[in-house]
């Protein structure tokens, strides 16, 4: 296995990235079963996060990534103007969003995230699912 340089967890699932860019994914429950590495970033990840269904990753390639946590396919991304070394998420934020066309409401999950790269720049950023 190569270097980690990053690990999440919660009660029942733990993420770690290494300094090639990779993710490895790993149910709490079977702690001698690793996935295979999921190349994920071209630098060294620096930070990961994990909400109720996304993983979040940052890394040395300038990028913050984010992954559907069931399906590990990329939702998004966001670039930096340097290495991201910094990596926050706030409470994730439910609003409920009545659309002109129907009559529904329709709930809506936020995630805000703030993100610190090697020039000093502060990113406040979010991602409605």
């Amino acid at each position: 296995m190569d270097l980690i340089t990053a690990a999440t967890v919660d009660r029942d699932f733990l993420v770690c990235g290494d300094a090639k860019g990779h993710l490895r994914f790993n149910q709490r429950s079977d702690l001698s079963s690793w996935t295979e590495k999921k190349p994920a970033h071209t630098d060294r990840i620096t930070a990961l996060r994990l909400t109720k269904d996304t993983i979040i990753s940052a890394s040395l390639d300038k990028t913050i990534k984010l992954w559907d946590r069931e399906t590990k396919k990329q939702l998004g991304m966001f670039v930096c103007s340097s290495p991201v070394v910094l990596l926050e998420v706030f409470p994730e934020v439910q609003t409920e969003v009545q659309t002109e066309v129907q009559t529904e409401v329709q709930t809506e999950v936020q995630t805000q995230l703030v993100c610190g790269d090697r020039l000093g720049n502060l990113y406040f950023l979010s991602w409605t699912k």
